[in-house]
């Protein structure tokens, strides 16, 4: 995964960006630091610095929990973000290996997606955690089911919005932002392109017009195709 991270990372750099946000949790989790030591001409945010600092000013008593996927847990990248922020805090993880699947089977807010959140809420309020970060990029999708098993109870964090807003106000304080407000966004897609359109405009909302295909090649290098 990290190496693939990286690879993705000089990929983006060598289009022109000027700045790359590692919005999938494992990647920030494993290959953050790497890539801000690789490519330090550039900025390199990552979700999960983020959601550490939102979820630590969302908390009144210190207990945080984190719905992440089997991999993001395995890397501890939460537990130690948060502590390295504030020691004392508690911090409980659960792997929820069935969100993903519901997510992009169209079923966030089911029967099912409910069930699922009703399990894996169960440890945190027996263990009275009311703030809870969403680890994984998918799990927004499912909201309405989470604050319906929630009940009120817990507030839940989105890295993914936190980190958005730290690059503003990182862009900003170096007059970086532009001014320009466009939606021609561009995508490269190394894989399905047919199920990269239908599942991404759903999750966008809006039709996914643009796109580039590219390709690993045997050196295991990103590279656009014409």
């Amino acid at each position: 995964m990290e190496r693939f991270a990286l690879e993705i990372t000089r990929f983006l750099r060598d289009c022109g960006v000027k700045m790359v946000i590692m919005a999938c949790n494992i990647s920030s989790a494993v290959a953050l630091q790497s890539a801000r030591e690789r490519f330090s001409d550039m900025s390199i945010l990552g979700v999960v610095e983020a959601g550490a600092r939102a979820g630590l000013s969302a908390s009144r008593n210190g207990k945080i929990g984190v719905l992440a996927t089997a991999g993001a847990v395995l890397s501890g990248a939460y537990p130690c973000a948060l502590r390295r922020i504030s020691p004392d805090t508690d911090v409980r993880q659960q792997p929820c290996p069935a969100f993903v699947p519901l997510v992009e089977a169209g079923q966030s807010d089911s029967p099912e997606a409910r069930a699922a959140a009703s399990v894996y809420l169960e440890a945190f309020r027996n263990d009275k955690v009311e703030t809870v970060i969403l680890g994984c990029t998918h799990y927004p999708f499912l909201l309405p089911a989470l604050k319906s098993v929630g009940d009120g109870a817990m507030r839940f964090v989105d890295p993914s919005q936190e980190a958005a807003c730290e690059a503003r106000h990182y862009l900003e304080a170096r007059n970086l932002l532009s001014e320009a407000r466009s939606e021609n966004d561009l995508f490269y897609v190394s894989g399905d392109r047919t199920g990269f359109v239908e599942q991404g405009s759903r999750f966008l909302g809006r039709p996914i017009e643009t796109i580039f295909p590219c390709r690993w090649n045997e050196s295991q290098e990103l590279e656009a195709l014409d």
